[in-house]
């Protein structure tokens, strides 16, 4: 990360992308009637996230943090009445692999603004996880399309919340001419802390169709965050970035296959796609070391987006 301006241009888009890929043994457990179900699962995700530092509209900055990490999750469905659902979910991450990857576009050497023309880039494949949680609560109501399927139309709230920082690394400058410069990073010192904070809100479908053995769901989500928010810390200069977003519309595809092999037993395949589309805000910039205020506007984009892959087993009595 380029020294001169790598506190503002280094954090803010947690962005763009997270690739998460998850597969997934799980276990349900449901009452007689099938009024209530708890299932519980673990699984693997892959997961990539975007972070951005924009002036006038110029990116600046655009850090990648990449993660491999087993997922632990827990699930209750409940109908208090005929037709009306509750669904709330749990899901915590631990023991990952990450990595950051820093690209800058410093004015004193640029070439362009094009991402092959960066003129500084540090990769740090020490980078830890600290947290991944993710919650939501979604209401709904039962549609009967005809006897083999059903329709739930549903609506909620979710929350996000992500943490990692990297130590380390190695990384290419620019000083006195293009990419002349390379340093390395004491492995044992933190450079840079980054957390994303996603509420939102979002109303949703989910279609099922029941054969003799088998069972298909298909489900979307369309959603929007609300005042969704990001920390970036650098331990090295003592600069904390705080970013507050515009809301940004997110999306959720989600696909599973059953398979009965005993009245109680089930067996599931499924697939999970998300997206938060890149949001843009305000920063905030405090050097604590000089005792400088700052506040960029528009200055700040973030993104996420995950894919998922899951096989599982399902228990009901």
């Amino acid at each position: 990360m380029p020294k001169h301006r790598m506190s503002f241009a280094t954090f803010l888009a947690l962005s763009g992308s997270a690739l998460a890929a998850e597969h997934t043994p799980q276990v349900s457990l449901s009452s007689a009637d099938r009024a209530v179900n708890f299932s519980s699962s673990l699984g693997y995700s892959w997961i990539r996230a975007d972070e951005k530092v924009y002036e006038e509209n110029y990116r600046l900055s655009h850090l990648i943090w990449a993660t491999q990490t087993p997922v632990i999750a827990a699930k209750l469905h409940f109908k208090p009445t005929e037709n009306l659902t509750v669904a709330a979910e749990a899901k915590a991450a631990f023991f990952a692999r990450s990595r950051m990857d820093d690209y800058d576009w410093s004015p004193e050497h640029l070439k362009s603004f094009r991402f092959e023309d960066w003129t500084d880039y540090s990769f740090h494949e020490d980078t830890d996880l600290e947290r991944y949680i993710v919650g939501n609560l979604a209401l709904g109501y039962d549609l009967d399309v005809d006897k083999i399927s059903t329709l739930n139309v549903h609506g909620g709230f979710k929350y996000l919340n992500i943490k990692l920082s990297s130590y380390g690394g190695v990384a290419t400058y620019s000083a006195d001419g293009f990419r002349d410069q390379t340093e390395l990073f004491d492995p044992a010192v933190k450079g840079i802390s980054y957390e994303l904070r996603l509420p939102a809100a979002f109303v949703g479908v989910l279609w099922t169709r029941e054969f003799e053995k088998t069972t298909f769901t298909a489900a979307a989500r369309l959603g929007t965050t609300i005042g969704a928010r990001d920390i970036d810390n650098h331990w090295l200069n003592s600069t904390l970035f705080r970013s507050k977003f515009e809301d940004a519309t997110f999306v959720e595809l989600r696909t599973e296959l059953h398979h009965s092999v005993a009245d109680w037993v089930m067996l599931f395949a499924a697939a999970e796609y998300e997206k938060y589309f890149e949001m843009r805000g305000d920063t905030f910039i405090a050097d604590k070391a000089a005792g400088i205020y700052e506040f960029e506007p528009n200055a700040a984009g973030a993104a996420l987006q995950s894919f998922e892959l899951s096989l599982g087993l399902k228990v009901s009595f």
